[in-house]
């Protein structure tokens, strides 16, 4: 079954990860990053990762980061990085991704950059075009996707999106766009 996001579902949403994380490796080695398998692992991974953030409980984030990070020890994280990039967009990929780039910068690689143009559409499918409210998890985490936001990609991809969004829906979008700006990391003076 599926774990709702809300507050009190961090705690089952960290045993259902640690029980995924056993299953992982051997998953990955079956078929490989393109099996069937692995997709709806890390589909289900993405649920199970929205439904960890969506809980106030700083103590679950921090056993989640560190059992998300010994599962990309075992198996690096390009497989991921390849499904994410290929599933529809929703906002459980998002806090997925979260993980996964928080990993790439403790360990220093650069893989993810590639992919970046995927990244950026699930971010604009998910959050900036969204027909629904965003949750304030996804909001909250997108920042580290965000961080690595270059002028140009801003330029070029995120600013005519919210330009569109906000003659489209502004109801919508004006709460997630402040988390967006506060999650940049560029000067956006000349804007």
């Amino acid at each position: 079954g599926k774990i709702a996001p809300s507050a009190g579902s961090g705690s089952t949403a960290y045993t259902a990860l640690r029980w995924a994380a056993i299953i992982v490796a051997p998953c990955l080695g079956k078929g490989g990053a393109s099996s069937e398998e692995f997709k709806q692992l890390v589909t289900s991974l993405a649920e199970i990762s929205s439904a960890i953030l969506a809980s106030p409980r700083k103590p679950v984030h921090n056993a989640s980061r560190r059992c998300f990070f010994r599962i990309f020890d075992k198996v690096t994280i390009e497989p991921f990085l390849t499904v994410i990039a290929a599933l529809p967009p929703t906002q459980s990929s998002l806090c997925l991704l979260h993980y996964v780039l928080a990993y790439a910068d403790a360990k220093k690689n650069k893989s993810w950059q590639e992919k970046m143009p995927a990244f950026l559409d699930i971010y604009l499918k998910s959050v900036v075009s969204s027909k629904t409210r965003v949750a304030d998890h996804v909001k909250n985490f997108s920042g580290t996707l965000l961080l690595r936001v270059t002028h140009d990609q801003f330029k070029a991809v995120l600013l005519p999106a919210v330009e569109k969004g906000l003659l489209r829906a502004p109801e919508q979008l004006i709460p997630a766009l402040s988390s967006m700006l506060s999650g940049l990391s560029l000067d956006l003076s000349a804007y």
